[in-house]
């Protein structure tokens, strides 16, 4: 699947009268909790989608940047919320960004893992090392491989192929000529101990993962895995 269909993809969907106010509440709580101290407030929602999670930090006064490829939703989720938000949008392969943030969060399986090799993905991770400040974090959330490996279709659709060694789905949505459109997705979920040797060689500190933002301790039952690094 190639950028310009990922763009088409997401103009399909229209937040604007979609109200999240009360679960990414409580998001952004959990979030912060597992992000702890930081060294200042300026965080960046990459692959922000919706920039939900990144508009109730802004309102908890953080200074919140979201970036993604396809703007269009976050733009109409920002102004719903009457909140100040510096929205980006741009290709996550492309940004430069050189000790700006203090935090990066990439939520709800936010981009990485949507690039066709595994140098691509960790490029992306690279470029977040540099784009955060000493000491700044990085938090993601991601599905876990082993979960889907061992319930296949169960989520999202999605199954695993084992000569790619990627994860396989169909999206389905009704365009705004009323015909449907079907995209083709393959993604790569990298392992919690691969997330691990990952920060590691970019030079991350590997703080920790869990099974979800409540702070739960990870299990390979875990249909989700949150990992945390420190720069």
């Amino acid at each position: 699947m190639i950028h310009k269909d990922i763009r088409k993809l997401y103009s399909t969907v229209d937040w604007s009268n979609a109200d999240f106010t009360e679960r990414f509440d409580g998001l952004a709580e959990a979030v912060l909790r597992l992000l702890g101290d930081l060294p200042g407030k300026r965080i960046l929602d990459l692959g922000c989608g919706s920039a939900s999670l990144g508009v109730e930090l802004a309102v908890r006064g953080f200074d919140v940047v979201g970036l993604d490829l396809h703007i269009a939703p976050a733009r109409q989720r920002v102004a719903a919320r009457r909140v100040t938000v510096e929205l980006i949008e741009q290709d996550m392969s492309q940004m430069t960004f050189s000790e700006e943030f203090d935090a990066i969060v990439n939520w709800d399986v936010g981009g990485i893992g949507l690039f066709p090799t595994d140098e691509e993905n960790i490029d992306i991770v690279k470029r977040v090392y540099r784009a955060l400040v000493a000491e700044g974090k990085f938090l993601v959330e991601t599905y876990n491989p082993s979960y889907i490996k061992s319930n296949p279709g169960r989520v999202e659709g999605l199954v695993f192929d084992q000569e790619e060694g990627r994860y396989r789905t169909k999206i389905s949505r009704t365009m705004a000529n009323g015909s449907q459109r079907v995209w083709d997705l393959s993604l790569r979920f990298f392992s919690v101990q691969e997330w691990r040797e990952i920060f590691e060689s970019v030079g991350f500190q590997f703080v920790g993962a869990w099974g979800s933002v409540d702070g739960r301790e990870f299990s390979e039952d875990d249909r989700m895995c949150v990992i945390l690094g420190r720069k």
